[in-house]
């Protein structure tokens, strides 16, 4: 019942903070033009009350969970292990399908066309090769901490400290651009600043996951899913209506290049083609579902491994799904404006903007739509950041202060209440970071860049130690040093290079006026898809140029090469050296058992985590 009262204490607060909020300020700020008419759409009171609901409702999970248990840093942590398939299949499908996921495909089929869509077979790849021959491997060791399986594997203590620094940092940066991105397109629909966006998103987010722990981070992503798709299927069935069928719309797109897909080249300068984006796909996804703490943590919430694998197919099933619909969604936003380019117009910067945009100008009219919307994209975010700020602050602990004299001695209480505050420390850092994004501009990507090039190098150190067995530590090391390096390298030289991401022709040539524009079917947004770049004038630029899709795939090759050549130099490890269960089924009768168990281990001892499947 407090929980009640409390939550709609919140809610009548916001309701009444934004209702005066957006009759004292100028319309301009939040109006959005219209394609085709000067018509303004605004939120209205029920937009504002739909969005807030979602908001509340995420709060009132969280609380509800802090009251009901976690008494147990496992129960915080992992849920007791008793958490149910269908809420965990959920809680990923939320997780890996962000606001940036949202508007970002939307965006890249407007521009680039439906390229990008062959990364879907990549996906599935990963996620089915992760789920029958990572997971048998990982689940077993009943891991709090993924980072657990590197001093396991080589026993090494720094090796361990290394990949946990690369993710904090890789998670922290992603957190707070995953916290600014989707302000830039919906500062547009509504009256409310970035600041205020972070502030309010940020503190929703971090109250639920430091109080409520993973069972609540699970229950809001499976309420915030249900969210995410009625707001999906919403825009892509009105833009289908207008247009005036599916047909039509892969006609407009076909008749304007969006569907051309036929291209088999590597690719290895080309921004996109059928083979680097299926390989980008695999890699990542098999990243993902093997090695991320997010997919740990939840696959430890499960009671056995038969159900980790049906929470793992059904959400491998329903994430292709969406992400296929929210590729035809893309396609058909194009067919309708094919004639009337909004970014052309200037009513819109970027094509990131493009969902919103399409959602206030064409169902703006229909209460409630607006905010639906809204509710979706902020859903995203919500279950993106909970799931990430869950498992760093696990990762944290487990990691490094588990291990402290202090939490050794210390009671459940302590612990748990630790494990809260951790969480909401880094709520606070990422809204930190959140607010710097957006003073930076520009420097953003360049950043989300460099962090997001070291997921190759960690990738590649977990593949040296489950499909490598003769690997050694110093080799590991080596490799993921080198790797890291490397990336770092390539990831700040190809943006200093100033690749320009162009798009395909868009034109204004049916706006119901413009006899004052001129045709934008020209030159100007055209692309060229060379083999090679043909402006290598600078050293390095051969290196520079490699596309995007190849970073995860360079980082992790180069890992595993320096390792197994610094492992032959220095002398490989000894076989019989191997514990059998840190390596692939297949592999595990080639391998001995006189390696004792690593101090890693020990860190079950202070978290009370069974040992037994």
């Amino acid at each position: 019942m407090p929980i009640l009262i409390y939550s709609f204490l919140f809610y009548a607060a916001l309701c009444n903070y934004f209702l005066n909020f957006s009759k004292h300020t100028q319309c301009q700020i939040y109006q959005l033009k219209m394609s085709t008419a000067n018509e303004v759409a605004e939120f209205s009171v029920v937009d504002y009350c739909v969005f807030i609901g979602m908001l509340c409702i995420s709060m009132a999970i969280g609380l509800y969970h802090s009251l009901k248990g976690n008494k147990t840093t496992e129960d915080f942590l992992m849920a007791s292990r008793s958490m149910s398939p269908i809420p965990v299949a959920f809680s990923l499908t939320a997780t890996y399908l962000s606001s940036i996921s949202i508007l970002g495909i939307v965006g890249e089929v407007y521009g680039q066309g439906l390229m990008l869509a062959w990364s879907l077979i990549g996906n599935a790849l990963g996620i089915v090769t992760a789920t029958l021959f990572i997971m048998p491997v990982m689940y077993p060791l009943k891991l709090n901490s993924v980072n657990e399986y590197i001093e396991l594997r080589f026993g090494s203590v720094f090796l361990r400290k290394l990949v946990l620094v690369m993710i904090t940092g890789n998670y922290l940066m992603y957190l707070g651009f995953c916290l600014y991105a989707p302000t830039l397109a919906l500062e547009s629909v509504t009256p409310i600043d970035l600041t205020t966006y972070i502030f309010i998103l940020g503190t929703v987010v971090t109250v639920y996951c430091a109080f409520g722990g993973l069972k609540a981070v699970v229950w809001t992503d499976t309420f915030q899913t249900v969210v995410i798709i009625l707001g999906i299927l919403v825009a892509v069935i009105f833009a289908v209506i207008e247009v005036g069928g599916m047909d039509d719309v892969w006609r407009i797109g076909s008749e304007n290049g969006r569907t051309d897909m036929l291209d088999f080249r590597p690719g290895l300068y080309v921004r996109h083609t059928m083979f680097n984006t299926i390989l980008n796909g695999f890699v990542t996804f098999f990243t993902i579902y093997g090695f991320t703490q997010a997919t740990i943590q939840r696959a430890g919430s499960m009671p056995d491994l038969a159900r980790v694998r049906l929470v793992l197919f059904l959400n491998a099933f329903g994430l292709i799904v969406l992400m296929g619909i929210l590729f035809f969604t893309g396609l058909a936003i194009f067919a309708v404006y094919a004639g009337c380019d909004p970014i052309t117009l200037g009513y819109i910067s970027q094509k990131d903007q493009l969902l919103p945009y399409y959602v206030m100008d064409y169902l703006g009219t229909f209460k409630g739509i607006p905010g639906l919307f809204v509710a979706c994209l902020f859903s995203g975010t919500l279950s993106s950041i909970s799931s990430l700020l869950s498992a760093l602050s696990s990762m944290l602990w487990v990691d490094f202060m588990c291990e402290l004299e202090y939490f050794k001695k210390s009671s459940e209480r302590v612990k748990t209440i630790t494990n809260k505050v951790t969480t909401l420390v880094l709520g606070c850092i990422m809204m930190g970071f959140a607010v710097l994004a957006s003073k930076l501009g520009g420097l953003v990507q360049a950043t989300a860049a460099v962090f997001g090039a070291l997921s190759g190098p960690v990738l590649g150190l977990f593949v040296l130690g489950v499909m490598v067995p003769h690997c050694s530590k110093k080799g590991a090391i080596a490799g993921g040093i080198f790797s890291t390096v490397v990336m770092v390298w390539l990831s700040i030289g190809s943006q200093f290079r100033g690749m320009v991401t162009v798009m395909l022709p868009l034109s204004i040539d049916e706006c119901a006026d413009n006899s004052s524009l001129i045709s934008t079917t020209q030159t100007l947004w055209t692309t060229t898809t060379t083999d090679l770049p043909e402006d290598i004038t600078r050293p390095f630029d051969f290196f520079y140029g490699i596309s995007y899709t190849y970073f995860s795939t360079v980082g992790c090759l180069s890992c595993i090469v320096v390792a197994v050549l610094v492992s032959a130099c220095t002398g490989f490890e000894k076989l019989e050296n191997v514990n059998p269960s840190h390596v692939l089924l297949c592999l595990r009768k080639h391998v001995g058992h006189k390696r004792s168990e690593s101090s890693a281990s020990k860190t079950k001892q202070c978290i009370e985590v069974a040992t037994v499947m």
